[in-house]
């Protein structure tokens, strides 16, 4: 047996394959930042559709959560979307997840009051 780092039936040495693990972490990183970007986009469509709320409000609503629960994003977007299907969800994230969605629902209804008002175009 060889004890130099050439592979023979590569033809890469070990400082060949420095880069390409590199590589391989990085694929391997965007895969999971990708589907957890999908998952937060599944879980505002949910509160979209649950909430009432525009696609801002709704993301505002999961970031919100989030911090305030000290969660994370992707994690509320997971449970959110487990929540559409089973109608179950941690009592902590429901609370606080209710609680936003109704600061958004009075402030839109403030929002909307302020704009009917004489003068105020």
């Amino acid at each position: 047996m060889s004890t130099d780092s050439n592979d023979s039936s590569l033809g890469t040495t070990a400082s060949d394959s420095e880069p390409l693990l590199g590589l391989q972490d990085e694929v391997q990183q965007l895969k999971q930042a990708m589907w957890a970007h999908a998952a937060v986009d599944q879980a505002i469509g949910v509160i979209i559709a649950v909430g009432r709320l525009s696609p801002d409000a709704a993301w505002d609503v999961i970031r919100t959560v989030s911090m305030r629960t000290n969660t994370k994003v992707r994690d509320v977007a997971q449970q959110v979307i487990a929540f559409a299907i089973t109608g179950e969800l941690a009592p902590r994230l429901r609370r606080e997840m209710k609680r936003q969605i109704r600061q958004h629902h009075e402030a839109d209804a403030k929002s909307s009051q302020h704009r009917d008002l004489p003068g105020s175009d």
